[in-house]
């Protein structure tokens, strides 16, 4: 569910690929517009585990031109991750919003 996610660090492989998980919500598409800068620098794939249209994957889509958004099932991956909120970034570094 959207909501505010604290920086916590993992250990996870130094050459993985940044994700990112949003959903088609407000929170989201701001956090994507003030975000999505960085995100292209990172190279990060999205990952939209929310998204009840086709319209609204459109509406993210629109709003950061360039990254790659996927709609995915964000159950398991948030389980193993210890995520209870969207939007995040998750680099090998860590989780931040």
């Amino acid at each position: 569910s959207p909501g505010e996610v604290r920086f916590r660090p993992l250990e996870l492989p130094g050459r993985m690929t940044p994700f990112f998980l949003v959903g088609d919500d407000p929170l989201s598409l701001r956090w994507l517009k003030a975000r999505g800068d960085v995100l292209r620098e990172l190279n990060a794939v999205g990952l939209v585990v929310e998204v009840a249209t086709p319209e609204g994957l459109e509406r993210l889509r629109e709003a950061v031109p360039g990254l790659e958004l996927r709609p995915t099932p964000g159950d398991d991956l948030a389980g193993r991750l210890g995520l209870a909120h969207y939007p995040v970034l998750v680099t090998a570094q860590g989780l931040e919003q």
